[in-house]
């Protein structure tokens, strides 16, 4: 899940937990949306959704 994420262009890091399932994205907004960032991990077969951005 952090590789589909870094792999996203405009993400600069991200941090993935299994417990509690959570991830912390650094990104430029200009770059991506958030919307992109969750689809790019469901497109791997995990849920997702923003949390807070």
């Amino acid at each position: 899940m952090r590789q589909a994420l870094l792999d996203v262009d405009g993400v600069t890091a991200a941090e993935v937990s299994f417990q509690p399932p959570q991830a912390v994205v650094r990104y430029r907004p200009g770059l991506v949306s958030a919307d992109a960032l969750v689809e790019a991990v469901q497109e791997i077969g995990f849920k997702a959704h923003v949390a807070n951005e």
